[in-house]
């Protein structure tokens, strides 16, 4: 008896012991969760935690109800959102040595937009950055809930100030019909007042207006001043704009050499559609001596950029032999490259050479399933080339349907 209750009591202790140890290491770690969570989520917001919580991520004091702000971003707000989107924003590659040290940033009053139009940090003034970074953050959706009438409303807040890049926004949002309806006469009048102030970016879009008749008469003399205006502040795609003009001939004088300047100025900005010019230049000797070696390069420098007309250009010269050795599986590797970024010649050139057995053996099945997508918008070539597939593979059906037989 004294043997079974004294067995009972150590029992006793021991399940005692077990719990008070249980009971501790669940209020530790119960402390320790909360301590982590409370600095990941208060101190530390992630992109993730604030998502709907549209501008708690500011970590300043906002009237949400009257929708103004209640005070400026202090040094640790603006500190943090610049650590932000150092980490997290989608940087294009060519600004990939952009330093915050380059710019001075941090002892100036410069918004999230400075990263994404990085070239321009010296347009943007004091006045209306809070608003305009808070309206920029609405329009692209980073670390709150996109939402384009908070954008329009808070780009209005920093228009107020005579901020630049609030006129372009503006006039952006009009052009586009973000959140609101579209209208193009006050987006000129936003583009303009930016491009008074010599933002070549709403120059550029003006140009791009007059260029495509958007919302106005298509004049391409106009077009051709905007995009002027724009390219020589060094505006790459402007510069484009006017290689392309002279190119053709559209509201200026045509020239091959005037045309080639100006392609040459963007390309060595990295502009790839610039260099796929360049490389028709040479591939045809307008204006400029015929080499095709001089076409491959341009065209290769192109495609590396993801350029898929280039990629296809290639695919072409080794299909070819132009300048290169004839090499049907180069030809089909540059196809299929231009292909997946949706170059429907590139889908084309593909079902040519299953349809010939070019490098690849014959298939009338894999060369109709190729000629489709062209056909499906409408290339007429296509639609041809995909009917006479179909009946070729039918026919070839047919046959063996037969000869199964003997």
């Amino acid at each position: 008896m004294n043997r079974t209750t004294s067995l009972k009591t150590t029992l006793k202790k021991i399940v005692r012991i077990i719990g008070f140890i249980f009971l501790s290491s669940f209020i530790y770690i119960t402390f320790a969760l909360f301590y982590y969570y409370k600095n990941i989520f208060v101190f530390k917001p992630d992109k993730s935690r604030h998502y709907n919580s549209e501008l708690s991520v500011i970590y300043k004091k906002y009237d949400v109800n009257n929708n103004v702000l209640a005070e400026p971003l202090n040094n640790y707000n603006r500190n943090y959102l610049i650590n932000l989107v150092e980490k997290n924003l989608d940087i294009h590659d060519s600004l990939k040595d952009y330093t915050l040290e380059n710019h001075d940033i941090k002892n100036h009053n410069y918004p999230l937009e400075s990263f994404i139009i990085i070239n321009d940090l010296a347009y943007y003034e004091n006045a209306g950055n809070d608003e305009l970074l808070i309206g920029h953050m609405f329009l692209k959706g980073y670390y709150i809930q996109k939402n384009f009438q908070k954008a329009f409303e808070w780009f209005k807040k920093s228009a107020e100030h005579e901020n630049n890049f609030a006129y372009y926004f503006l006039g952006i949002i009009y052009l586009e019909g973000l959140g609101i309806e579209n209208n193009y006469d006050k987006a000129l009048k936003w583009l303009k007042k930016s491009a008074a102030k010599d933002n070549h970016y709403a120059q550029l879009v003006i140009g791009d207006m007059y260029l495509n008749g958007t919302g106005l008469r298509q004049n391409y003399s106009e077009a051709f001043k905007w995009f002027l205006k724009s390219a020589l502040q060094g505006n790459s795609d402007a510069q484009l704009y006017i290689g392309y003009l002279y190119y053709n001939g559209y509201g200026i004088e045509q020239s091959y050499n005037e045309a080639y300047n100006w392609f040459l100025k963007s390309a060595l900005q990295g502009n790839s559609d610039a260099q796929l010019y360049i490389g028709y230049l040479y591939f045809n000797g307008y204006g400029i001596e015929q080499s095709y070696n001089e076409a491959y390069n341009w065209f290769l420098k192109s495609a590396n950029l993801n350029n898929p007309q280039a990629q296809n250009d290639l695919g072409d010269m080794f299909l070819n032999g132009y300048g290169v050795v004839k090499d049907y599986q180069k030809a089909l590797y540059w196809y299929l490259k231009s292909s997946r970024l949706g170059n429907l010649d590139a889908h084309y050139n593909i079902g040519e050479m299953y349809f010939s057995g070019l490098g690849v053996t014959k298939d009338y099945s894999e060369a109709s399933k190729w000629f489709k997508e062209p056909a499906n918008y409408g290339y007429e070539w296509a639609e041809d080339k995909y009917k006479t597939a179909k009946n070729l593979e039918k026919r070839k059906k047919l046959l063996q349907f037969f000869k199964s037989f003997f």
